[in-house]
């Protein structure tokens, strides 16, 4: 294990993921082992810490790192930080670069240069779920690596076209790699991790949380050249994922749909304010044919329509594990609790990052982007550019 290892662990823990503070921590001292080294007095070195910042980097042991280190041995996973070669050089560039990936399968996957973010709903319909495995297995077929959530639904049928394909597939997990989550998911996880790639900023043991999600969401769209929305209602994750791929300036392309059914209006909305129609994997492979021939074969495509998604490649049955729900509305603001209500009234006030809405609401911020998530998830917020919110009107 290198000898820096230790210290991006250490500092993931002491200071959280996707922090702006990170990264100003990164750019005033030349190595991890350097803040390390110099936290005692952390607060004069770079101003923009917040106190619970300067607390963790003074409290947080090095020892918690070596007990990650080894659990991390004992299960056999991997470990990438932002000094090796195998990091992923396109998650260099986002705000809150990850100081840690845990990894098992071919990390090799993360640095080919034409990958596919696919997300929707995970109570998807028959079309999209079609839609879904379509798209990978072509998309597959022709080179592009395929990323995905690795949850139920969308996910599910995008990873396993890809694997049917005989390409590749990366999983990004919301939780420590030994958590078998979903657990529905359970074949389809092993099969990932021999013919593809799981990988995740969470530590083993990490269970899954309302919290990790957004940090999920935006290594999704941070890995991909382009997002692909296959569908999603009004409320739903995959809506942040692809908002999120467009404030990092990459393309997002959505999938057509009835537009009478309510489980694709987040979708055709988002669609009219940006993004390309996507209907075969030809309209996703024409925007980088010609920078990245020597990994893309169109010819690799098959002619024909006639395959359907196999029923042993998903641990949910098509028919029986994939059922449409309504959704209705939710009464806010009256419905929520003391946390959001403190996080909403803040934002009706102007525009405000998740560290200024920690900081005015004096809340954790794990908890500051649960809350968020909800909030956006359910339309009472919108993301204002630079990592910023604000509270939408109310009818």
């Amino acid at each position: 294990m290198d000898s820096m290892t230790k210290y991006w662990i250490w500092l993931q823990k002491a200071i959280g993921m996707a922090s702006d503070r990170s990264d100003a921590l990164l750019a005033a001292f030349e190595t991890p082992k350097d803040i390390y080294e110099h936290r005692a007095d952390i607060e004069h070195e770079v101003p923009i810490l917040q106190p619970r910042d300067c607390i963790g980097l003074k409290s947080v042991p090095l020892t918690a790192a070596d007990k990650i280190i080894s659990d991390c041995e004992r299960f056999g996973f991997g470990i990438l930080t932002p000094d090796m070669p195998m990091f992923p050089k396109c998650l260099l560039g986002i705000c809150g670069v990850p100081m840690v990936l845990y990894t098992v399968g071919d990390q090799s996957l993360l640095n080919l240069p034409v990958k596919a973010t696919m997300v929707g709903t995970r109570q998807a319909t028959k079309y999209a779920t079609r839609a879904a495995y379509k798209l990978s297995y072509d998309l597959a077929k022709a080179g592009v690596v395929i990323v995905s959530g690795y949850a139920l639904g969308i996910d599910s049928w995008s990873h396993g076209g890809a694997l049917d394909a005989g390409g590749k597939t990366i999983a990004v997990a919301g939780a420590g790699l030994d958590v078998n989550y979903p657990s529905q998911n359970a074949d389809l996880r092993n099969r990932i991790m021999r013919e593809g790639l799981v990988i995740s900023e969470f530590p083993p043991f990490s269970r899954p949380e309302r919290a990790h999600f957004p940090y999920r969401n935006r290594v999704l769209a941070a890995l991909s050249k382009g997002t692909i929305l296959v569908e999603a209602p009004r409320i739903s994750g995959a809506l942040i994922t692809a908002r999120s791929a467009v404030e990092q300036g990459k393309d997002l392309y959505v999938v057509p749909h009835d537009i009478f059914n309510s489980n694709a209006v987040g979708g055709m909305e988002l669609l009219k304010e940006c993004g390309y129609v996507i209907t075969n994997a030809v309209d996703f492979l024409r925007n980088y044919l010609t920078e990245y021939a020597e990994q893309l074969n169109l010819e690799a495509i098959p002619t024909k329509n006639e395959y359907a998604p196999s029923e042993d490649v998903l641990s949910q049955d098509p028919k029986n594990g994939v059922k449409k729900t309504i959704l209705k509305p939710v009464d806010l603001p009256e419905g929520m609790d003391e946390n959001t209500k403190a996080v909403y009234n803040i934002l009706k006030a102007g525009k405000f990052t998740a560290d200024e809405l920690a900081e005015r609401s004096e809340l954790p911020i794990g908890t500051v982007l649960g809350v968020l998530t909800e909030l956006e998830l359910e339309d009472w917020i919108h993301r204002t550019g630079s990592n910023t919110y604000t509270a939408l009107p109310e009818n």
